[in-house]
């Protein structure tokens, strides 16, 4: 995929009340469900990400432009470089009823983590399929090594998509996140 093409369908919200989300994990935690249900409220076919999916709704006051930016291995890092310029919040989707993927999901997160255009954005991490107890949220949380962030706020949300349990609590607490960080950088630009 040419550069072209990518700036043409990376456009950054405009609108004061948009806001752009990346959401990434690994394979089969449950990206494609909590991005159906975040933006159709209901059931939806889902297959798996062929290179991204993007979705628009509308949520309290806010537009949301959340994109799944989930492809192949091999092309998922240009992906990331390049459409993820411009958000302003970002989505860790963990299976919590797979603890041997952990060092997996640790590798991956921390790669996302590292983008320079990533730099000091809220993290919200989705403990996903929690209805199967696998691991509790603050085990999860050291195990992919969040208690070592220092550059950004984070938050561990348990969920499960088959009810849609905590998928509303946790976009709740990353828009919060969001509007303190517009806050912080008004101010610094007012100082500045």
């Amino acid at each position: 995929m040419n550069k072209f093409l990518l700036k043409f369908l990376n456009v950054t919200p405009r609108k004061p009340d948009d806001i752009k989300i990346v959401m990434g994990g690994l394979r089969d935690s449950g990206k494609s469900m909590i991005l159906s249900h975040l933006a159709y409220k209901g059931e939806s076919a889902t297959i798996p990400t062929p290179a991204f999916n993007k979705e628009k709704f509308k949520y309290r006051t806010r537009t949301i432009h959340l994109w799944d930016l989930s492809c192949h291995e091999t092309r998922r890092f240009f992906f990331w470089d390049n459409l993820a310029v411009g958000a302003k919040g970002l989505i860790y989707v963990a299976d919590s009823s797979e603890e041997d993927l952990l060092p997996e999901s640790k590798t991956e997160l921390d790669r996302i983590l590292n983008l320079d255009t990533l730099k000091s954005i809220p993290l919200l991490v989705y403990a996903n399929k929690f209805d199967k107890k696998e691991i509790e949220p603050e085990p999860l949380a050291r195990q992919l090594g969040l208690f070592n962030i220092k550059d950004r706020e984070w938050f561990v949300q348990p969920s499960n998509t088959l009810d849609r349990t905590g998928l509303y609590e946790g976009l709740d607490w990353l828009l919060g996140a969001i509007k303190k960080q517009e806050i912080k950088e008004g101010h610094q630009k007012i100082e500045a």
